[in-house]
């Protein structure tokens, strides 16, 4: 599992990414969860969740009041599956922030929060995202 923690000083956000999770590294992700105000049916989803081993799957929680965010990227079978995956939970992340603060979610400025979460994951997911640069 490779974890990033990054902080968006626009937005006052922090957030916590989890790359690559297996069943193994769910007691972990759970505990950041909780850490950050998860509970009842959301935890008891993301605990199925983690704990079913599945690849190519995700999920993102956000406390809006703490303005922290757990983000998951399961181990995907491809890169194409990772870059999906990853592109997918940022955009949620991206929602979760632009409804904490009040923004259009059909306006531009949803997507430069998009934005600035492919750059500050960019160092990470990049080696995820070609095929050849994953086996090595």
């Amino acid at each position: 599992m490779i974890r990033q923690k990054f902080h968006l000083k626009s937005y006052g956000w922090t957030s916590h990414v989890y790359y690559v999770v297996t069943r193994p590294n769910a007691e972990e992700i759970l505990g950041a969860l909780v850490g950050i105000g998860c509970g009842g049916e959301d935890l008891a989803r993301a605990h199925d969740n983690l704990m079913s081993g599945r690849l190519d799957t995700g999920l993102t929680y956000s406390n809006g009041l703490t303005r922290e965010t757990v983000v998951v990227i399961a181990k995907t079978s491809s890169a194409l599956e990772f870059a999906q995956s990853w592109t997918h939970e940022l955009g949620h992340l991206a929602c979760h922030i632009a409804q904490t603060c009040g923004i259009n979610l059909g306006g531009e400025e949803v997507r430069y929060i998009n934005d600035a979460l492919v750059e500050a994951t960019w160092p990470t997911a990049k080696g995820l995202i070609c095929e050849e640069c994953r086996h090595r």
